[in-house]
C-alpha cells in the first residue's frame, strides 16, 4: 500500500471580500512537481489568491491547507540602504539556519553580490527577490510576477530553476501575464476570473 505525498496548497471555494468586490470562489490543488500559473487580468485576484495561500491575508470563506514549507518572493520589496547584497544573502540565510542555494549564485552574478541593493536596477533586483524566495529550499514556491522587468537571459534563469524544482519534487504556484513564458510539461493554467 503506498501512501499519496500531501499536497502542499489546496484551496476549496475561497472567497476574498474586498472594499468594492468578492474575488472568487477558488478550488485548486498545487501538487507536487507541477507549476501552477495563475493568469488573468488586472483586478482579477492573482494576487489575492497567492497572499491567501501564503497565510498572508484570511479567505472570507472557504478552507486552504498548507503542508510543507512555502517561500514568497515579496513584492514590493523595500531595499535596505547601504546593504550590499552578499550581505543581504548571508544574513537571511543565517537567520534561516541554512546555506546559499545555487539559485543565489545562477540569478545574481558578482557584478549584483558586490553592489548595494539600493544601487541595483529594477531588473538586477527582482533578480534577488526571486533567488531569495529558494532560500531554505521550500517544498511550495509562490511567485506574483517573478519575470516583471527581466531581460530575457533573466527570464531564462528564473524559469530554468522554477522548472528544476518542480522536476526535484517541489512546486510552484506563479501569478503571471506571460503564462507562455512558462510552457513546461509540469505546468498547467488556472484562470482567476474577477467576479
Amino acid at each position: 500500500m503506498s501512501i499519496e505525498p500531501l499536497a502542499p496548497a489546496t484551496l476549496t471555494d475561497v472567497t476574498v471580500h474586498t472594499e468594492h468586490s468578492t474575488l472568487g470562489p477558488w478550488t485548486l490543488t498545487v501538487n507536487a512537481g507541477e507549476c501552477v500559473a495563475l493568469t488573468g487580468d488586472n483586478g482579477a485576484g492573482k494576487s489575492s489568491l497567492v497572499r491567501v495561500l501564503c497565510g498572508l491575508i484570511p479567505a472570507s470563506s472557504g478552507a486552504v491547507q498548507r503542508h510543507g514549507s512555502r517561500s514568497l518572493a515579496p513584492e514590493p520589496f523595500h531595499p535596505p540602504t547601504g546593504l550590499r547584497t552578499h550581505t543581504f544573502f548571508e544574513h537571511v540565510c543565517r537567520s534561516l539556519g541554512t546555506t546559499h542555494p545555487t539559485a543565489i549564485a545562477t540569478l545574481c552574478g558578482p557584478d549584483v553580490m558586490q553592489n548595494r541593493l539600493d544601487h541595483l536596477s529594477r531588473g538586477q533586483l527582482k533578480r534577488v527577490v526571486v533567488a531569495q524566495a529558494f532560500i531554505g529550499e521550500p517544498t511550495l514556491l509562490v511567485l506574483d510576477e517573478p519575470l516583471e522587468g527581466l531581460d530575457r537571459s533573466g527570464i531564462a534563469a528564473v524559469t530554468a530553476l522554477v522548472h528544476q524544482h518542480v522536476e526535484a519534487g517541489g512546486a510552484a504556484l506563479i501569478a503571471t501575464h506571460r503564462p507562455e513564458s512558462w510552457e513546461h510539461p509540469h505546468t498547467r493554467t488556472f484562470s482567476v476570473g474577477a467576479s
